[in-house]
């Protein structure tokens, strides 16, 4: 007051009885009026504004720290799980990658897989489109008969896998005491079938090749025909059974064919026919036709060119396409060779055990005739007699005459005895196995003299031919 008094301009901070804070700015009014004119502003008005945007400010501030903090929550959330899903995606794909080696090695991988025949030439190989697959090829060698299929799987990935896995395992169980592809089908048709929920089914074609005398029985599960290459190439006629696990009770069919010496066999899945170019064409049946007449106007029919062929064939045709089904394929080849026949003899027996001596003699003058040693000679004579025995107990109904004819043939490899006789069709080669480790009492009847017949001969193989049971053994000849 005493400033205004004196006629000062100036600036005063004053608070009011309720102690809020006021600014009072106070100067003279000019023209000698001996007046002094003041204006109280209240500290709230002032910085009223001021005060509402730094609370803004902070509002938006601790706001922004909120969803910082919720951000990098969720971040740190989200890192962990990518991890986890990392961390399970390795796991899965170190079980994928456990299971695909599994799988490849349920098949034959070894090739050639028989370096010490000269009838038989094999390649196969698979190529999945993932890191497990659907298809599948199985072959083995039992009492001179290739057993052999080729098969896919409906779908693909870990189911399609179990199904492949579940396929091939059924078919060395069946096929190890059963020689007839039609009744092994059978058997995995309706083992398959059972139960069958997922509707899944397996497109299958099984074959028995009599490597000695070149008979192929074959049966086809909905799969695709294979190609016969020799001085031309032809598709092997099919029947037109349904794929396996689709119907149980299905009667499915054999057929037979005879295949030359020099001639191959190639079978494929139809990820082969239907490999996708970039344009969406199909590789087909007609390229895999003129790949194969390629080879065989290369003179490349050996099983391994053929497919490394093909193989070629289908990469160049697809490019950079991507992979979209299983491939599949298998090449078996037969490669026979004609051997000048240098000693034959024969004799015909009645079904009567006590002409056994007139076999006895008959057998020693073959092994002299090859010049076996006298231990060799032995085990000769106690495998054929017991072949032969077996025959004349049980080929004819009791009371029945009957013969049997034994031939005995060699070559400058090997010496080979046929036991022929047209009595009940009995396969002693399909008799399980005896387990020698078992005690007698626990072993089932039957069985131990097939199973000295072959621990004593180099092989065993039976035929029904014409309505007549052929029994053939083989010795190798020494050098």
């Amino acid at each position: 007051n005493q400033h205004m008094m004196d006629g000062v301009s100036g600036q005063a901070t004053v608070r009011d009885d309720r102690g809020r804070k006021n600014y009072v700015f106070y100067a003279p009014i000019e023209g000698g009026t001996g007046w002094s004119m003041a204006v109280v502003c209240a500290d709230e008005e002032i910085y009223y504004g001021l005060r509402q945007v730094a609370f803004n400010l902070l509002l938006m501030m601790l706001l922004g720290m909120g969803l910082l903090g919720y951000i990098i929550y969720r971040a740190a959330r989200s890192a962990r799980r990518l991890a986890d899903v990392n961390a399970e995606k390795e796991r899965i794909g170190s079980e994928l990658h456990i299971a695909s080696g599994i799988q490849m090695a349920m098949l034959p991988k070894i090739f050639p897989p028989y370096p010490d025949r000269d009838d038989i030439d094999i390649f196969g190989q698979l190529t999945p489109a993932k890191e497990v697959g659907g298809d599948l090829y199985d072959f083995y060698i039992r009492d001179e008969k290739l057993f052999f299929c080729i098969g896919d799987v409906s779908g693909k990935g870990v189911p399609a896998s179990l199904v492949m896995a579940v396929t091939r395992s059924l078919f060395r169980t069946v096929s190890a005491h059963e020689s007839m592809p039609d009744r092994i089908v059978s058997t995995l048709n309706d083992a398959m079938a059972e139960d069958n929920e997922a509707n899944m089914f397996v497109t299958l074609f099984v074959g028995v090749f009599d490597l000695p005398t070149g008979r192929l029985r074959y049966c086809n599960a909905g799969h695709d025909a294979p190609l016969i290459i020799c001085k031309g190439v032809e598709l092997l006629p099919v029947d037109a059974n349904i794929p396996v696990g689709l119907m149980q009770g299905w009667k499915y069919t054999t057929q037979e064919t005879f295949i030359a010496p020099q001639t191959t066999l190639f079978l494929y899945t139809d990820g082969l026919t239907e490999a996708e170019n970039i344009e969406h064409q199909l590789f087909g049946e007609q390229r895999i036709m003129d790949v194969a007449h390629q080879a065989l106007a290369h003179q490349t029919s050996a099983s391994e060119p053929i497919i490394q062929m093909m193989t070629e064939a289908v990469h160049a045709f697809v490019g950079e396409a991507e992979q979209s089904d299983d491939l599949t394929m298998l090449a078996v080849r037969y490669t026979k060779q004609q051997l000048d026949v240098r000693f034959k003899r024969s004799i015909t027996l009645s079904n009567d055990v006590q002409e056994v001596p007139q076999l006895a003699q008959f057998v020693e003058e073959v092994c002299e005739a090859v010049e076996f040693d006298p231990a060799t000679t032995m085990s000769m004579n106690l495998a054929i007699e017991e072949a032969v025995v077996n025959v004349m107990n049980y080929a004819y109904p009791a009371g029945t005459k009957g013969d049997i004819d034994i031939e005995a043939q060699a070559n400058d490899v090997r010496l080979k005895f046929s036991i022929i006789d047209s009595g009940t069709p009995f396969d002693p080669t399909a008799k399980e196995e005896v387990d020698t480790t078992l005690a007698a009492e626990e072993r089932s009847i039957g069985g131990l003299g097939i199973h000295l017949v072959r621990q004593l001969m180099d092989s065993i193989n039976y035929e029904r031919v014409g309505g007549k049971n052929i029994l053939t053994l083989r010795k190798k000849i020494q050098q």
